[in-house]
């Protein structure tokens, strides 16, 4: 119950009507009208997303490994063969002077030539402290960043690019395989970065927005002296709703899909609240006039519950309800997450009837519908009663579950 002060402004209405079952009272004139009925028909929904970006942290940019899963071998004889060097070098020739620095200290230390010290030089240990320029995907572009070594790593020369690549990490004696990163390299820089190994696992932040455009009919009575005065008036009005969200790639799809789910029912509830009090606001009943005849409107009063269907099956459901006396109806059903009535989908009504429709379930388990507010596997039967005066009512079943067929057993 909820009351409404009518005149020259209509009072904000916090919260959407029901569109059966209820009498409100507001007062016009010094008397009290009763709302009969409430009905909205929605004219217009969407909801997109209107920036994707990838999320930068703490002011650092994701970077992304060159390969997550690299089949680079390094064996313990390699390992202790190889020489250890502490570089710092953070320039494009980061590679260059690692191999120039390995090369000298093998010549040096080890008494070996110039030949023999190129080809032992093809895989170094960088000595923790060490600070290079590395390398990442941001995307599909190629990034850099100076990288400062909180352990010991492998390197392993690469002739087609004749750059070492991060092979491997030493940590309490043990390789702990790594990215395969590029050393040096010119490529544009990032101050500060987080390395992230599989891009799917990359944060996005992504806005989104809904809009939805509903229409209310309000219709009212007045009781007067005279007899009982009914009025309606109608209006249209929007809603909207945004929101922002920081998922995963791998996880973008179903979050975006859900999230546009929430802001309709928000944007849906705004704009019937808006047209509601608009058209409420309209209706202007006072006693003294000539009462109006009026026809009673249908009304469909029971659907029947469904709990699953099976795809590529069919369910009988049952429609009951009312047509005003003397007229008849035209009684119309319909799905809306990717199944079909092939049975009764049109009939003729009049007085008091009960209908039966043949539901069929889709081949395959639907997504979810964004424009219906349908979850994903689930379905809705829609019916709309239309007197012959024009006059509506509504229904609908549950969201019930569509489940794949069992797999035969073996």
């Amino acid at each position: 119950m909820r009351k409404l002060l009518m005149g020259l402004i209509a009072a904000l209405i916090a919260i959407a009507l029901p569109s059966v079952g209820f009498t409100p009272a507001f007062a016009t004139g010094g008397t009290s009208v009763t709302v009969e009925s409430i009905s909205y028909a929605e004219t217009s929904a969407k909801a997109e997303v209107k920036t994707e970006t990838r999320a930068v942290i703490d002011g650092a940019t994701q970077v992304s490994w060159e390969v997550p899963n690299h089949n680079v071998r390094v064996t313990k004889k390699q390992l202790k063969k190889a020489v250890r060097i502490k570089v710092n070098a953070t320039g494009s020739n980061s590679s260059k002077v690692i191999f120039q620095t390995a090369v000298k200290k093998l010549m040096k230390s080890k008494h070996m030539s110039r030949k023999q010290a190129v080809k032992a030089a093809g895989i170094v240990v960088l000595k923790k402290g060490s600070c290079v320029r590395n390398t990442g995907r941001e995307n599909r572009l190629q990034v850099g960043f100076v990288w400062c070594l909180a352990y010991d790593a492998v390197l392993v020369f690469d002739k087609p690019s004749k750059q070492y690549r991060h092979a491997y990490n030493i940590r309490d004696g043990r390789l702990i395989k790594t990215c395969l990163n590029y050393i040096g390299g010119d490529v544009p820089m990032r101050v500060k970065v987080i390395q992230v190994r599989y891009e799917e696992d990359i944060l996005m932040d992504i806005d989104l927005v809904s809009e939805v455009s509903v229409s209310a009919t309000v219709k009212a009575s007045l009781s007067c002296p005279t007899g009982t005065l009914y009025g309606e008036a109608s209006a249209s009005a929007s809603g909207s709703a945004s929101a922002s969200i920081r998922v995963k790639i791998r996880e973008k799809v179903t979050a975006v899909e859900a999230k546009k789910i929430e802001l309709l029912t928000s944007a849906r509830i705004k704009a019937k609240t808006a047209a509601e009090a608009a058209a409420m606001a309209r209706v202007k009943l006072e006693c003294g006039e000539t009462p109006t005849p009026v026809t009673p409107k249908p009304d469909l009063i029971e659907i029947s519950t469904i709990n699953d269907v099976l795809v590529n099956n069919s369910r009988t459901i049952t429609v009951s309800g009312n047509v005003a006396p003397g007229h008849t109806g035209t009684l119309f059903c319909t799905s809306r997450n990717g199944g079909s009535i092939t049975a009764g989908k049109q009939q003729s009504v009049s007085g008091s009837f009960t209908k039966q429709i043949t539901y069929t379930a889709p081949s395959e388990v639907p997504g979810p519908n964004a424009e219906y507010g349908i979850a994903a596997g689930r379905d809705r039967v829609d019916c709309t009663v239309t007197q012959d005066d024009g006059q509506k009512d509504d229904i609908s079943t549950n969201q019930f579950e569509i489940r794949p067929a069992p797999v035969d057993p073996l």
